[in-house]
């Protein structure tokens, strides 16, 4: 398995939705630079609540996501979410930098890394650190993206 990361898109109560971002989604995963593990849609009130909507009834997209990051939903069966099985220090804290409206938080496995990875683990090499840098930061430091 490649690294994987949680990624959480947030849509304004204006936003509109096109497609687009599950479109280029499923084109990095036609190409097998990128593979969705999970998804869950949240919606976050002015008052701070966080509610989960149903993407589809009667499967289980969101509940890893779910667990890493503490909210619901429980799995079809009725049992606890696997959430309570993790340490509360483990888990993602990502509901409060949602603004109000409507957000995407994805489970992604980066499949290009692969052999990078298996390259660096064969040489007795570990990854120490990962963080990505937000473009911002990028433009400060006058790297354009050119």
């Amino acid at each position: 398995m490649g690294p994987v990361q949680i990624i959480v898109v947030a849509y304004g109560p204006d936003a509109e939705f096109h497609g687009d971002a599950l479109a280029e989604l499923q084109r990095l995963a036609d190409a097998d630079v990128v593979r969705l593990l999970d998804l869950l849609i949240v919606t976050k009130g002015e008052d701070g609540s966080v509610t989960i909507v149903e993407i589809e009834e009667g499967n289980d997209f969101g509940l890893h996501v779910s667990a890493l990051i503490g909210i619901g939903p429980e799995g079809d069966d009725g049992s606890e979410p696997p959430a309570a099985d993790l340490d509360p220090e483990q888990m993602w804290v990502v509901t409060d930098e949602i603004p109000p409206g409507t957000a995407a938080i994805a489970l992604i496995e980066h499949r290009w890394a692969i052999g990078l990875q298996n390259a660096v683990a064969g040489s007795g090499g570990m990854m120490v650190a990962n963080e990505w840098v937000h473009p911002l930061d990028l433009e400060v430091i006058g790297m354009t993206g050119e």
